[in-house]
Parts: C-alpha cells; structure tokens; sequence
C-alpha cells in the first residue's frame, strides 16, 4: 500500500554456547511474560538444532530469539505493525529521487586497505 512502512529490526551474535544460550533463553521468556507479552513458543525446533522464544504483543508487535546450536549463534528480532505514514502523499513521492531497480550480477568495488 502506497505510504505503508514497517519496522523490523533484526540482531545475531556469534560464539554463544548452549550454556548461556538456553539460560538468556529463559531468562528472555520470563522477562519478556512479565513485561505483559504473550509467549507463542518456547523451546526446541523438532527438525532442527534450534531453541527458540517468541513472543506477541496487542497491537501486532513480535519478537522473537533463537540458538542455533550448529552456528554457535543467538540471534534476534523485533517488529511492529504497519502503519502509515501521516506526511505521504502522491505529489510527495512524485518529488522524490527514484534510484531505480538494484543491479543483481554487480557486485561493489572490492575493499582495499588505506595507506
């Protein structure tokens, strides 16, 4: 939908074993039921090396946090619902600079250390 935005931020950290994962993972799942969240999962993946919390909020807010014991990796999430921007309109998008379609078999300049 024209003006139509959500937030969604996403977060990883890497080398976290499962003895401070599953523990961040409780921890997380009774801090976030405290704080009024409701808990949609909580615990392991059948099919995969995976724990998980999420949970929802009135309103359409979620989040979420997995282990992924194969990774060594906790990551993140956390979004809201849509909403609409108050200032969007048609002549305003209209003035704004298009920047076109993204270029799929380019890739950037490769870096180089300064010196």
């Amino acid at each position: 939908m024209e003006g139509a935005y959500q937030l969604i931020h996403g977060w990883s950290i890497g080398k976290v074993d499962r003895a401070e994962a599953l523990p961040a993972l409780r921890r997380a799942r009774d801090h976030l039921k405290a704080e009024g969240w409701r808990i949609t999962r909580f615990g392991k993946d059948e099919q995969l090396e995976e724990w998980s919390v999420e949970a929802e909020r009135d309103g359409g807010f979620s989040t979420g946090i997995t282990w992924e014991a194969e990774f060594h990796r906790l990551g993140g999430g956390s979004g809201g619902p849509c909403a609409m921007d108050p200032d969007w309109s048609q002549e305003k998008e209209e003035s704004y600079e298009s920047y076109g379609e993204p270029e799929l078999d380019s890739f950037p300049p490769a870096m180089t250390p300064g010196g």
